[in-house]
């Protein structure tokens, strides 16, 4: 083993030992490597990266040390371990690391796993040795260690016989780190001519996830307990998917992120993000096309937070070909739904995610590899702090004469100096969804006066984008004598009933002479940004639609593409304490599990007026599905999902209740019950009902 160190040293201030609220920074000296891991310390960040283009027998480790603002501080260590032909190493934090290797045994293939200690070069503990006896040849895949993981280090690959060698059987192991204690778990039941893991995570219960895909290109995901049993198995893919990122969420959830390409020309790529329960139960799915109103969305990173909710990164664009890939960051809720989205400037499309942390600040950092080098990408709990955050820029050239010298609205209170631009997106203050709120700006004055035009813009849909439409207030305030140096303008900043709740962006900008836009450069005044968290306030609906009844068309067992069913009804409940008025449910049928994908066939679409409070007349509505079966609808399992508010109208106490699906298994033509008894299906979140099909 060679290690190569460079040593530096520092002087040490004050402003070193504040954490910086964001930063976007890539580093020359890492040239080559990716960031797979960031450790905090006393004074900014350890930074461990890989090479991405090692030699065959040699796996390369770069560690680096940057400041609290991203600043590079040096490398403190490049080391080289050995890596024989048919081995895989990995690297524990530490220093510490283990090999795999394959070798002849008495009969069949061994497989091996050690593992060095860093502070005692050629020690090492022999951890596992596992025969194959009926192996013809055996394959390493992954091979993950880290000392936080109960059991430590992970391994998945396939082997296959002498009898059968074009038949390989996968297999996972996990290993102790000290002790010559092992489990070894096959994967018998998926007869196949090629195989491949393409992801292996650990759990911090000991357990573990893989990602598998098989000869047809069909990609699987699937979950182990500690001791090796399978929890749960489910397709996420197919030829074109991508599994771009499985992480350990609170509770050990299973979150990960899919990227589905088009099968050919010019097609939308659709992003999933999903979350999955010890047990099975699907806690979220979303399509991010829909949910983030974008043509196509690749989510490279999910980052699950203590509290259930999630931090995706990745790439989108809004028109497809041609169109540049914006970077954003989203945060969801612990239903996937949408809490707000930021786009930035700074990352090109190819740049890859690799490792994602909460800091202690309670915000967000990142590292992988951008343009061929690490980079390290930090922002607040808001999405803010990056100096590339894409908000359009705007600013006065001459702020000295007239400025903003003060705002109060809420909690913010905040009297400030001259200056062109002023961001002080970390004063934030609470305003109530379909309500006004009293703002107090003040205008201050070196001598000269002038009349003054304000508008305050804030961000309803939380698109980074100030839209003519989302004009809160505008207002002139007439010159004073001059000599007088400040006065002050009240007035009212509107939310409308249709703004997403959730902290987003509020502009103030005062212009000398006439309005100004939200955007650009103009002669005198100023701009000021802060965070407003819009809320819902008082009483409001929460839609669902809790039960199903399904009744076969003809009488008999089976509903021919074509015919309508005999009955096929539910409910729409507003469980919310006040009503709601002009939504839509929308019905679909899917062939898969994963409702917004482009085989989704969207069945029926109604109008409702109006729905009452919770226990009043006219709660619940019915909801019934009288359309046929589409003609062209093909044999197969189908997935029937009803969404009420489909398209987002109402501004609901809880928006993630208002999804329900029906799962429906056909033998040979399409939705059909096992008895010609009704059945009644009973959820808030899922119904499913299996049914055979003549």
């Amino acid at each position: 083993m060679k290690t190569v160190f460079s040593f530096f040293f520092w002087m040490l201030t004050s402003q070193l030992l504040l954490a910086q609220s964001g930063f976007a920074e890539t580093y020359d000296a890492t040239a080559g490597f990716s960031g797979k891991l960031i450790a905090n310390t006393t004074f900014g960040y350890n930074v461990f990266a890989d090479k991405t283009s090692p030699d065959p027998n040699v796996f390369t480790r770069m560690t680096f040390e940057a400041g609290p603002d991203g600043a590079f501080w040096g490398v403190t260590g490049i080391t080289d371990y050995p890596q024989p032909a048919g081995t895989l190493t990995d690297v524990a934090p530490g220093g510490d690391y283990v090999t795999a290797e394959t070798f002849d045994g008495a009969a069949g293939k061994t497989l091996r796993i050690r593992r060095y200690f860093s502070g005692i070069p050629g020690y090492f503990n022999n951890l596992a040795e596992i025969n194959f006896p009926e192996a013809g040849s055996l394959s390493i895949e992954r091979l993950v260690f880290h000392e936080r993981f109960p059991g430590g280090i992970y391994l998945a690959g396939h082997y296959r016989t002498s009898a059968e060698p074009n038949i390989p059987v996968p297999f996972l192991v996990r290993s102790s780190t000290s002790a010559f204690q092992w489990w070894i778990q096959t994967l018998t039941d998926i007869p196949t001519g090629s195989f491949a893991h393409i992801r292996l995570t650990p759990f911090s219960d000991g357990g573990c996830a893989i990602v598998f895909k098989k000869n047809d290109e069909t990609k699987y995901m699937e979950r182990f307990s500690p001791t090796g049993a399978s929890l749960w198995r489910r397709q996420v893919g197919w030829l074109t998917t991508t599994v771009s990122s499985l992480t350990e969420g609170p509770g050990g959830l299973a979150c990960y992120t899919v990227i589905n390409l088009p099968f050919s020309g010019p097609s939308p790529t659709y992003g999933v993000a999903a979350a999955i329960a010890p047990d099975g139960t699907i806690v979220f799915d979303k399509d991010l096309n829909a949910l983030l109103g974008q043509y196509s969305v690749f989510p490279r990173y999910i980052l699950p937070l203590p509290d259930g909710e999630s931090v995706l990164a990745g790439f989108e664009s809004p028109v497809f070909p041609g169109a540049a890939n914006d970077f954003f960051v989203a945060k969801l809720d612990t239903s996937g739904q949408l809490i707000w989205k930021k786009r930035y400037y700074y990352f090109p499309y190819a740049t890859t995610f690799d490792f994602g942390k909460i800091t202690p600040d309670k915000g967000y950092l990142f590292t992988g590899n951008t343009n061929g080098k690490v980079f390290l990408f930090k922002i607040d709990q808001y999405g803010e702090g990056a100096s590339s955050v894409q908000y359009c820029p705007a600013q006065a050239e001459e702020p000295w004469q007239e400025w903003i010298a003060g705002v109060q609205i809420g909690e913010i209170q905040n009297p400030s100096g001259k200056s062109q631009y002023s961001n002080f997106y970390t004063q934030s203050t609470d305003l109530s969804i379909g309500q006004q709120s009293e703002i107090n700006i003040t205008a201050g004055y070196s001598y000269l006066t002038y009349d003054q035009y304000f508008r305050v813009w804030i961000d309803y849909n939380r698109d980074n984008i100030f839209g003519s439409d989302e004009i809160a207030a505008e207002s002139i305030l007439a010159r004073p004598p001059d000599g007088t140096p400040a006065k002050l303008l009240t007035t009212n900043v509107a939310v409308p009933p249709s703004a997403l709740p959730g902290p987003t962006r509020m502009r103030i900008i005062m212009q000398r002479g006439a309005y100004a836009g939200p955007c650009g450069n103009f002669p005198y005044g100023e701009v000021e940004d802060y965070t407003v968290n819009l809320k819902i306030a008082g009483p409001a609906p929460d839609l669902t639609t809790p039960a199903w009844e399904l009744i076969p068309a003809n009488n008999s067992c089976f509903t021919n593409p074509g015919q309508a069913f005999a009955f096929l009804a539910g409910l729409v409940l507003n469980t919310g304490s006040a009503g709601a008025s002009h939504f839509t449910a929308k019905a679909w049928l899917s062939a898969d599990e994963q409702f917004g994908n482009a085989d989704d066939l969207l069945w029926q679409t109604l109008q409702y007026d109006t729905i009452s409070p919770s226990s009043a007349p006219g709660n619940p509505l019915g909801l019934s599905i009288s359309e046929p079966v589409p003609l062209a609808t093909p044999p197969g399992i189908y997935h029937f999902f009803v969404q009420v508010d489909a398209d987002n109208a109402v501004v609901e106490l809880e928006e993630s209740t208002t999804f329900s699906k029906v799962r429906y298994k056909s033998a040979r033509r399409i939705i059909c019950c096992k008895t010609l008894q009704s059945l009644l299906l009973v959820s808030t979140q899922e119904a499913i009902c299996m049914a055979l099909l003549k």
